[in-house]
């Protein structure tokens, strides 16, 4: 399966269309091209608030916090999106001991799924 962005038109980016096929795929460019407002603001932050409107949290955060709001992404459409964990370049520290999953704060999910 493919996700496929319409539109995406988050900060640098202008009204783009692109598809990353199923894999490992890598955003690259020159400084300010928009890799991050791709990955971060665009895919990962679509997919966050997918998943937290799926589970409902946002009618509960909305009712408790009522300047709480979580707005879709800028884009047109975005399909074949699922879950997604970003890793950003701030949160890795030098413990060799340090896993996809303690930086990525799901260790202790996991903890409790496989317990």
């Amino acid at each position: 399966m493919e996700i496929e962005i319409k539109g995406a038109s988050e900060n640098n980016l202008k009204n783009i269309d692109v598809k990353f096929k199923e894999g490992l795929t890598v955003v690259t460019g020159i400084s300010g091209s928009g890799k991050s407002s791709l990955v971060f603001n665009t895919l990962y932050h679509e997919s966050n608030r997918r998943l937290i409107e799926l589970f409902g949290y946002s009618r509960k955060w909305s009712s408790q916090r009522s300047s709480y709001k979580l707005a879709p992404a800028k884009v047109g459409s975005i399909t074949g999106l699922g879950p997604a964990v970003a890793v950003g370049q701030n949160l890795l520290n030098r413990n060799p001991n340090s896993t996809l999953a303690t930086a990525s704060g799901l260790h202790p999910l996991l903890r409790l799924l496989y317990a």
